[in-house]
């Protein structure tokens, strides 16, 4: 009585993005890499890449 109709579910997270099942050196590897690309410039603000994508629902601030 007063719930939702139906059942809740997060997706399923693909074990290489998912840090609880990464080990230490591989988080450390996927950590410095993403520092690397900030540092030479390959990134793209979040906003941008939502609104290039086509998905873009929400206004990111």
């Amino acid at each position: 009585m007063g719930g939702i109709p139906f059942s809740v579910t997060l997706p399923k997270i693909p074990g290489e993005m998912d840090a609880d099942f990464m080990t230490k050196e591989k988080l450390y590897a996927k950590l410095q890499k993403g520092y690397e690309d900030l540092q030479a410039g390959r990134m793209q603000n979040a906003g941008d890449a939502f609104a290039n994508s086509g998905r873009a629902k929400y206004t990111i601030v």
